[in-house]
């Protein structure tokens, strides 16, 4: 007696559980629209991400996050890119990929610093972003005070390229 009542409760709660699946559909996306990718350039042209080039590699960069005016070094352990970007090489630029994702529900700009080379200055980098119901996506990037990439409704990953000396 006891099994059967313990499958009628079992097999009632999965019915209950797809009652209403269009609601659930739309409390629950998981869209990864906290990332950019850049490209970085010499004046003469040079990629300077690209490892043939030698000048900036994923070992001389660090990432920053400027929170209350202090700078902390991004780290995060476990991760496939635990200094918060990867570089990409699937494009005729190698890219940088950075994880902007905003640190609370709340925050709709992040400020971080970009380091190429242990103790030179730092580039600032602010990212902006907008709420798109139960996600956020990333509307505005600005490098250094100048603006370098405004949402379009065609664009997938936040794309832009800077040129460095």
């Amino acid at each position: 007696m006891n099994k059967s009542m313990l499958v009628l409760l079992m097999t009632l709660i999965s019915f209950q559980s797809c009652k209403d699946r269009d609601s659930i559909k739309d409390c629950c996306v998981l869209i990864d629209n906290e990332v950019l990718d850049m490209s970085v350039i010499s004046s003469t042209g040079v990629d300077l991400l690209d490892p043939s080039s030698n000048v900036y590699t994923e070992n001389s960069i660090a990432i920053f996050e400027l929170i209350n005016s202090e700078e902390n070094e991004i780290f995060i352990a476990n991760s496939d890119a635990p200094k918060g970007f990867s570089i990409i090489e699937e494009t005729d630029l190698v890219r940088m990929r950075i994880f902007v994702g905003a640190l609370e529900d709340s925050d709709l700009e992040r400020e971080l610093l970009i380091e190429w080379e242990e103790n030179t200055v730092k580039d600032t980098l602010n990212v902006f972003f907008e709420n798109g119901g139960n996600y956020k996506y990333i509307s505005k990037v600005v490098f250094n005070s100048q603006e370098v990439f405004s949402k379009d409704e065609n664009d997938d990953i936040p794309y832009f390229q800077i040129q460095k000396n």
